[in-house]
């Protein structure tokens, strides 16, 4: 837990502490017309879809196809610098890409040993990808060649 620094409302007194702050819904609208990106309901949540979600967005923006034809499934937290960070029940997150065919698993490095046990364990054929940033999960997909 992070203490943070808390002023008054008058701005002058400032005091160190920790809580629960009040945020308002947004609604962000695209500069551009036809750059929106909008979310059909996936039963998919928390952090742990971060990294994915973010890849995601990033394909819809640009130009192509970033899995350029490949299965690809992931896991991991994301902050706003692109830090990718570890999550809880990696091993659980193998299996079920495995199941549905992913080729490619994008993994937190600090989950990676986690997650190449349990990938060893099941015997799958699945790429598992350590990443500690979004740069490097973007700069894989660029290096990989196009499905046939």
């Amino acid at each position: 837990m992070t203490l943070v620094e808390i002023k008054d409302k008058e701005g002058t007194a400032v005091r160190h502490g920790f809580g629960v702050t009040i945020a308002a819904v947004q609604k962000v609208k695209p500069k551009e017309q036809g750059k929106a990106v909008s979310f059909v309901d996936t039963n998919v949540g928390g952090p742990s879809a971060g990294l994915m979600f973010t890849m995601e967005i990033y394909n819809r923006l640009t130009p192509g196809d970033l899995t350029k034809g490949h299965k690809v499934a992931g896991t991991g937290t994301i902050d706003a610098e692109g830090v990718v960070g570890a999550i809880g029940g990696v091993k659980h997150k193998i299996v079920a890409a495995d199941r549905e065919g992913a080729e490619i698993f994008f993994v937190p490095v600090k989950n990676y040993d986690e997650a190449k046990a349990k990938a060893d364990k099941i015997g799958t054929s699945m790429k598992l990808v350590p990443v500690s940033t979004l740069d490097e999960a973007l700069k894989y997909m660029a290096e990989l060649p196009v499905k046939p």
